[in-house]
């Protein structure tokens, strides 16, 4: 058991109709930023080829991370270029800075 933390760069446009899914599903927490970057879409026609994208970062339990990923898919697919990428990355330890105690396995 621990800790996985999950990173998705996603159009805009899907992240009021991921959010509540989100909420739906149990997910307990989740991080959003604007981002600027490129990789298989590319913005051709602006000065810095940078395409506006929404990351989004969800902390979560070993066992939950395929669930959560699968949602995230559903949720954000469209088909065309821009899509996104999800990673997932293990994570060794959570802490919480007001208790300044680590946050247990299988909490999240």
């Amino acid at each position: 058991m621990g800790f996985k933390k999950i990173v998705a760069f996603l159009r805009h446009d899907s992240l009021p109709c991921l959010e509540p899914e989100l909420r739906r599903q149990g997910v307990q927490g989740l991080s959003a930023s604007e981002v600027k970057g490129y990789g298989e879409y590319v913005n051709f026609f602006g000065q810095d080829w940078l395409t506006a994208h929404t990351k989004v970062e969800i902390y979560t339990a070993e066992e939950n991370a395929e669930r959560v990923v699968s949602l995230l898919m559903e949720c954000t697919h469209t088909g065309g270029e821009g899509d996104g990428i999800i990673a997932v990355e293990p994570v060794d330890k959570i802490f919480r800075i007001r208790t300044k105690a680590p946050i247990p396995e299988g909490a999240m």
